[in-house]
């Protein structure tokens, strides 16, 4: 019964409404789901009288670092803004412990849901994105923010992603709309399908079917049609680099694989609004551009000046807005800088470290045994790590959970064929 909720959840993960238990709190059902789904798994733990860790190392420096964020409190400016954090990541926490005492065959029936519920909120995304050819852009826009978003991000969250909305990019004088889906913005949304995309074109591969290959064309469109850079520069990092290994290794099965994407890279640049969107990271007078260069920068002078400890989770607004508001989105836009002026050169160390262990576990179980969902899963945390240049995803509790499932399928011992 536990696996079969658990499948549900990755299932359903993408379209998680938002409870208002109060009128100030903006409560994701999934989150309240996990808690509900830790306790079922401690008490038939506690039943059996045994916990099997098949991931003990990984999952120590999972702990180590979530201890690390948690005693940020200590020397937090204001260890109020650093509660609201840490209560949020011992929330979506509990999830990978559960994750790591399964097998890698439990494990990869869970990844199908996850690929399911990607595909579907893929597709909620291409149509959401085509509705800009047949109604005016304002009627759009009411429909998103008034109806839509108060569902799947709550009321007061809703508030904040409409007034500080990144809904539409204007491009060479036109002005489009881009695929957010039920997330509160695109970058979101590209991070959690870019961790699904390896293994969606693992099922096409395993499968040849029609649904296949259409929900492959479904997750790489609307990941194109965030108008994300940074996802761009992630999937051109990403299996440019997957594509380059693969064909050192066998120049005549991947040949072809590297000549159609060569094809279809020149395709999307030349022949639609990508190409420029591309280039504008480099144009001088881009706004988004100088905005964000002006927040590594001041990120960076922070970080030095506590290195080691960092101003305390949660309190980069305030060192950059002492009077901030707490909802307001002031963070670095990169994953590794967040860390770093929050948490210090240790916070940093210790996520890298977690990451990197599953990553290494993952790759030595690839060369050894060949699975393909193993270096799926390994490109999608790789997709992952180049995005975080460009995006602070670490409260996202989408792509976190995304994230703990391909991290524990990387970590967890192969059992048998999967």
């Amino acid at each position: 019964m536990f696996k079969v909720l658990l499948y549900f959840f990755y299932l359903f993960l993408p379209f998680s409404f938002a409870l208002n238990p109060i009128e100030t709190v903006d409560l994701p059902i999934a989150r309240v789901i996990v808690i509900a789904l830790f306790l079922g798994w401690l008490a038939g733990a506690l039943l059996k009288k045994q916990i099997e860790v098949r991931a003990l190392g990984v999952l120590s420096l999972f702990l180590f670092w979530l201890l690390w964020s948690t005693l940020s409190v200590l020397w937090a400016l204001d260890p109020t803004w650093s509660m609201r954090k840490i209560v949020f990541l011992l929330n979506i926490g509990l999830l990978f412990p559960i994750l790591v005492t399964l097998t890698q065959e439990t494990l990869a029936k869970v990844s199908q849901a996850f690929v399911i519920g990607a595909v579907g909120i893929a597709l909620v995304a291409c149509v959401e994105a085509s509705l800009q050819f047949f109604l005016p852009l304002e009627n759009i826009l009411t429909l998103w923010n008034t109806r839509v978003l108060p569902v799947f991000l709550g009321n007061n969250f809703s508030l904040v992603v409409t007034e500080y909305s990144s809904l539409l990019v204007n491009i060479l004088g036109t002005t489009y709309l881009r695929a957010t889906a039920f997330f509160p913005d695109p970058h979101t949304l590209s991070l959690y399908l870019g961790l699904a995309l390896p293994l969606v074109f693992i099922w096409q591969q395993r499968t040849k079917t029609l649904v296949a290959r259409v929900s492959l064309g479904v997750v790489v469109i609307a990941i194109l049609l965030t108008f994300s850079r940074g996802a761009y520069v992630a999937l051109l990092l990403t299996y440019g680099g997957l594509l380059l290994m693969l064909l050192a290794k066998n120049p005549h099965r991947y040949g072809k694989y590297f000549l159609v994407g060569i094809m279809l890279l020149g395709g999307v640049f030349l022949g639609t609004p990508i190409g420029p969107r591309i280039l504008s990271s480099v144009a001088t007078e881009d706004g988004s551009r100088i905005e964000r260069l002006r927040l590594l920068d001041e990120a960076l002078q922070a970080s030095f000046e506590r290195p080691l400890l960092g101003v305390g989770i949660g309190n980069y607004p305030l060192l950059v807005k002492p009077d901030a508001g707490f909802r307001e989105p002031i963070y670095v836009h990169n994953l590794y800088l967040d860390i770093v002026v929050e948490t210090g050169f240790i916070g940093l160390l210790l996520f890298l470290s977690f990451i990197g262990s599953s990553v290494w576990l993952g790759w030595r179980k690839w060369q050894q045994y060949q699975d393909p969902l193993t270096l799926a899963c390994g490109t999608g945390i790789v997709y992952f790590l180049f995005h975080g240049f460009f995006e602070a995803p670490l409260f996202s509790f989408h792509v976190m959970f995304a994230l703990f499932l391909l991290l524990a399928y990387q970590a967890v011992p192969r059992t048998k064929t999967v």
